[in-house]
């Protein structure tokens, strides 16, 4: 079963703490990196400032759109506090050019368990131009459903 959840996504975070903008620089390997130190410590406006002003934000399949500063911001104190334990591991990453494609675990999530996420990154001139997440499941058999503004539900999966 498929997990949906937009939140999960933006709690990429957590791998290590670290600088955020000076380090980065351009490589798109080292933004998205610096995205997930600026999350993992719950800092907005550094998150933010690794996001071009008109980035867009997608979540797969449910085409959930977050774009713009503006409603990026809104999003992650929204997430921060919907996620505030979430710890995020980088399973296995891929770079092309400016595309990185992570595979994400989600440990300690509110529904119980570790989520699994892929999440693909566009980087143009060290910003992220584009993020779409593609939830694949949870290890617990649980759904996850979070939508901006709408409650998270976590009911036990069917049966196969």
């Amino acid at each position: 079963m498929r997990v949906t959840h937009l939140a999960c996504a933006v709690l990429l975070a957590a791998c290590t703490g670290g600088s955020v903008a000076p380090a980065a620089g351009s490589d798109p390997g080292r933004v998205v990196q610096a995205l997930y130190d600026a999350i993992h410590r719950r800092d907005t406006e550094a998150a933010l400032a690794l996001y071009a002003p008109d980035a867009v934000f997608v979540e797969l399949p449910a085409d959930t759109v977050v774009q713009g500063t503006s409603q990026l911001r809104d999003y992650y104190k929204q997430q921060f506090t919907i996620f505030p334990h979430v710890r995020v591991e980088v399973r296995e990453r891929k770079i092309d050019g400016g595309t990185v494609v992570d595979e994400l675990l989600l440990r300690d999530h509110p529904c119980g368990g570790t989520v699994t996420d892929v999440i693909t990154y566009q980087v143009v001139d060290g910003r992220i131009r584009s993020a779409s997440i593609e939830p694949h499941g949870t290890e617990e058999g649980k759904a996850v459903s979070i939508i901006p503004g709408v409650h998270m539900v976590c009911p036990a999966s069917p049966a196969p």
